[in-house]
């Protein structure tokens, strides 16, 4: 095919630095790669930006599998927690919490949303179908309740979307995807 260059599983990059196979390289806040193999400083390496990787991982915390998972620049590890970390993937498959080492499905560069698996939490915990903190947890129709009070009913209504978004918006974050601050 005219312009194909490769499947993109592998980037070439330039090591500042001696690295050796296996070294995480970051790209702030768009993913990670793996060096593939040894590479001289200022030589040409390559990269694995997509696949399924075995890194270093943080102890003391088990991962199920799906579980989103980042880079841990500072301490060279994988982990569950967000903060500054750069993402990396989700979890390929459960982990223990005495095991310091995991496997990482990693999330195609710049894609900093590692596939549905945790759209789907959300949306699964989302969908029950109701509205709720109203006395009767549905819309009101405005003039038809409160005795006519439409002001009220609106009001009532503003608080149904309100509370709806509130959830929303607790629900994308505690499922890392969106910033919590």
């Amino acid at each position: 095919m005219l312009g194909y260059i490769q499947d993109g599983a592998r980037m070439p990059f330039v090591a500042s630095g001696a690295k050796v196979s296996g070294n995480v390289i970051t790209f702030a806040q768009v993913g990670i790669g793996v060096v593939v193999a040894d590479v001289a400083d200022t030589e040409t390496g390559e990269l694995q930006i997509e696949g399924v990787v075995k890194l270093a991982a943080e102890t003391g915390v088990a991962w199920s599998q799906g579980d989103r998972l980042y880079w841990n620049a500072g301490s060279a590890i994988l982990t569950k927690t967000v903060g500054s970390n750069v993402v990396a993937g989700y979890a390929f498959e459960a982990k223990g919490s005495s095991a310091a080492v995991g496997k990482v499905k990693l999330v195609p560069m710049g894609d900093t949303d590692p596939g549905q698996l945790a759209q789907s939490a959300v949306v699964a915990a989302l969908t029950d179908g109701t509205m709720t903190g109203t006395a009767n947890g549905a819309m009101e129709l405005v003039g038809a309740t409160n005795s006519g009070d439409v002001s009220g009913a609106i009001m009532n209504n503003f608080k149904e979307c309100q509370t709806q978004i509130n959830a929303i918006l607790t629900a994308l974050k505690n499922a890392g995807l969106m910033a919590t601050s």
